[in-house]
């Protein structure tokens, strides 16, 4: 019993620093980390901390899977095969250059820098974001959102800029 407490407290710590979920994903950030990657096709991922992705590109597909956290992608043009971030709520696909996937407890968020992309749902509902607009979405829902810390890229070059919001929504 003792051994069993002490290898979940250990656990536990560990994953206060490197999260577990992620330790088996293609790429990942511990606690604090923020990294740039290169794609194989050239287009370029960053994943802000705690953030985990699969990526299991085809002839056909660009696919990236979010597995949790946050990432923003500047996509490399290829019109033969989009770029496809996917979530437990659904799919963002590219229809432009930069836009970011947040994966939360409680749903996906999108935001778009450059262009647009096309977000669609598990179950079916479909809408467009353009560039400088946010939408949230959940497995049968999509809507817009005002754009909000959580919709700012500005978390891959180290800092967070907080005008007229409420304290929580940093510590958050």
């Amino acid at each position: 019993l003792a051994l069993m407490l002490f290898g979940v407290s250990g656990a536990a710590i560990f994953d206060r620093t490197q999260p577990l979920k992620g330790l088996w994903a293609d790429r990942h950030t511990a606690t604090g980390e923020r990294k740039t990657f290169e794609l194989a096709d050239g287009s370029r991922l960053s994943l802000n901390a705690r953030s985990a992705v699969d990526i299991p590109f085809t002839e056909h597909r660009r696919p990236v899977r979010l597995r949790e956290g946050q990432g923003l992608v500047d996509v490399a043009p290829d019109t033969r095969r989009p770029v496809v971030i996917t979530t437990a709520e659904g799919e963002v696909q590219a229809l432009g250059t930069q836009f970011m996937v947040r994966q939360a407890d409680a749903g996906s968020l999108t935001s778009v820098q450059l262009h647009s992309v096309r977000v669609t749902t598990l179950g079916g509902s479909q809408r467009n974001v353009e560039a400088g607009e946010a939408a949230w979405f959940s497995v049968n829902d999509v809507r817009p959102v005002a754009p909000s810390v959580h919709s700012r890229v500005d978390w891959r070059d180290g800092r967070v800029d907080i005008r007229d919001e409420p304290l929580g929504l940093l510590i958050d």
